[in-house]
């Protein structure tokens, strides 16, 4: 909740004229400043409930503000009741240690406090409240919250063993072909390789509302795919592959599947729309994994005489691919992209630039040079910085080392490019 702070400070009023000037204030913050929640909703109206699992409904109220309940009773069937925790989901804090497959959402779940206000909220943000709650396995029919009244999808559970996390090996989870097992949203990628190696997964991490919200959004993803194996076995084939697919680096697995938060959204929201066939989904599926890159890119070394570029071509076969200077006229470098294995070209430099005329000084290098690459048709623009940084008085100054490189970041990696200007260190 916002406050206003301040001082009233005179040395004519009087102690009694002080203090009820304060109240005033106070009241006038409560009043002005802070609205209790009311007419709190379900943001969805007919959310698919997987028996035996967790509910994760995201709450809107008809007006926003403080004070949201910690609790809340649905009904459901024939009046009999569930009650549910409210959570809040906020930024996470910043990690002192970045790992590979780091959560590109950065979220934290915890319970809801008193002075969460969700008129600070965007809308289209994802934080502010949710509604936790254990769904029964025979549930069935309406579901209500206050005076609201949803009609959801109720599927069945499909049965999983889930392993005590003492059978886990915790070192496993560390490594950069493993998801992020500090994030309850990414626990379902977890769920997702162990079912697909033949394995039982661990248990979601964190306290009891992060395994919670861990096994909701699992367990729809584990529905979702069902239903895509039913539809089209292919399909479902080609789309859990780059859900979960790892390339190598000198004999190191690593993770190269889609972080896009937004794109496995709506992937999932495809999966789960209830009112269309099986067939259907999967064929929106298979347009989706479409539209999925396949060339992974990032600068690995960009000062000096020479360049060198990590690329990784997530294709079946080899691929040819060429590298050029932008305004270079001469011939291309040409490599060969082995799949899935990561691979690390080295390109000369364009020479420096020539003085306009004899005698004349020679005119400054670009503060960017652009690489052009070639693959199936496509190009793909590599922005890389000077090749040396002078020294002028009163010195050198260095950029910050930027922590280590996550795999989203290598997917977005040329949008991040875009923001460095002048080239940049990058920790490896």
């Amino acid at each position: 909740m916002l406050r206003v702070l301040g001082s009233l400070q005179s040395h004519r009023l009087g102690s009694f004229l002080v203090v009820m000037i304060a109240m005033q204030l106070q009241g006038w913050e409560r009043t002005g400043h802070a609205e209790t929640v009311q007419q709190i909703r379900s943001a969805a109206e007919r959310p698919v409930l997987v028996r035996g699992s967790v509910l994760m409904l995201p709450l809107t109220a008809g007006r926003p503000g403080d004070g949201w309940p910690a609790t809340m009773e649905l009904t459901w069937g024939r009046e009999r009741t569930m009650v549910g925790t409210v959570a809040w989901l906020e930024p996470a804090a910043a990690l002192l240690e970045r790992r590979w497959t780091d959560d590109p959402r950065s979220l934290h779940v915890r319970a809801v406090r008193p002075d969460d206000d969700s008129r600070t909220l965007e809308a289209s943000g994802g934080y502010g409240p949710y509604l936790l709650a254990e769904i029964p396995e025979d549930g069935a029919g309406e579901l209500r919250l206050g005076q609201q009244k949803m009609k959801p999808h109720w599927v069945d559970q499909l049965q999983v063993r889930v392993v005590a996390s003492s059978e886990i090996d915790a070192a496993d989870d560390l490594g950069p072909d493993h998801p992020d097992p500090n994030s309850p949203f990414e626990y379902w990628r977890r769920v997702v390789l162990a079912e697909r190696a033949a394995e039982t997964p661990p248990p979601p991490p964190g306290d009891e509302l992060q395994r919670m919200a861990g096994q909701s959004i699992a367990d729809l993803w584990r529905v979702g795919l069902a239903r895509l194996r039913r539809g089209d076995p292919a399909a479902a084939q080609v789309v859990i592959d780059q859900l979960t697919r790892t390339a190598s680096d000198r004999g190191q697995r690593f993770a190269a599947w889609v972080t896009d938060p937004q794109r496995l959204s709506d992937l999932l929201n495809t999966l789960l729309t209830m009112n269309r066939r099986d067939e259907e989904i999967a064929a929106d599926a298979m347009a989706w994994a479409s539209r999925t890159e396949t060339i992974m890119f990032w600068p690995h070394a960009e000062h000096g005489p020479q360049v060198q570029v990590n690329v990784c071509s997530l294709q079946a076969e080899p691929l040819p691919a060429t590298l050029r200077w932008r305004d270079d006229d001469g011939p291309p470098l040409r490599a060969i992209l082995p799949p899935r294995v990561l691979t690390t070209i080295t390109v000369s430099r364009p020479p420096l630039p020539s003085p306009a005329a004899l005698g004349l000084p020679a005119p400054p290098e670009p503060a960017r040079h652009t690489l052009l690459m070639g693959v199936s048709g496509r190009e793909y623009e590599i922005n890389v910085g000077v090749r040396q940084v002078t020294a002028k008085p009163p010195g050198v100054f260095f950029r910050p080392l930027m922590p280590p490189l996550s795999l989203d970041e290598a997917w977005g990696v040329q949008a991040w490019r875009d923001q460095v200007t002048g080239g940049g260190s990058r920790r490896t």
